[in-house]
């Protein structure tokens, strides 16, 4: 083998090892910014989540106190100046689960098997 064909060789290996590490160093970023990007996403669903229970929570007491008033649903949102339709679901909840709690009502929404037994 000449000599060229030994540097061709050489530069060959070098290149293909060389591709090899740059693959695996690639994938270990890679993995490693998914993974902070997906817990990043994570939290912000999280807390996105947690404050929409907690302000359905809100709303499920203050409509359940106003049903209990005798107040119907577009009294009830004529007084906290929303639309019907915004609060509907939950005015209907209400009505149809009297005496629960908001968290129980809650899970109820959430899934509709979750139905207490009296």
């Amino acid at each position: 083998m000449n000599y060229e064909m030994e540097m061709r060789v050489e530069r060959r290996m070098a290149a293909e090892q060389g591709r090899a590490e740059g693959l695996a160093e690639g994938r270990a970023k890679g993995l490693a910014e998914g993974r902070a990007e997906g817990r990043t996403e994570g939290l912000a669903e999280g807390l996105a989540e947690g404050l929409s229970k907690g302000e359905k929570r809100a709303l499920l007491r203050v409509i359940s106190a106003k049903v209990e008033k005798g107040k119907g649903l577009a009294q009830i949102a004529s007084e906290l100046e929303t639309a019907e339709e915004d609060i509907k679901e939950l005015y209907e909840a209400v009505i149809d689960h009297p005496g629960l709690l908001p968290d129980e009502i809650l899970k109820i929404m959430s899934n509709p098997q979750a139905v207490p037994r009296a």
